[in-house]
């Protein structure tokens, strides 16, 4: 990954907003396969 990966976002602030959904996707992942393997 290049150093300046965060520049290929439209906004030099856009990349935490896009870090951020990319966690929320993997934690909403992560709360289906649990639920529905009866973890929650």
């Amino acid at each position: 990954m290049s150093e300046d990966w965060h520049k290929d976002t439209p906004e030099p602030r856009h990349w935490l907003f896009y870090v951020l959904v990319k966690i929320g996707i993997a934690a909403f992942a992560i709360w289906v396969a649990a639920r529905s393997f009866g973890y929650v």
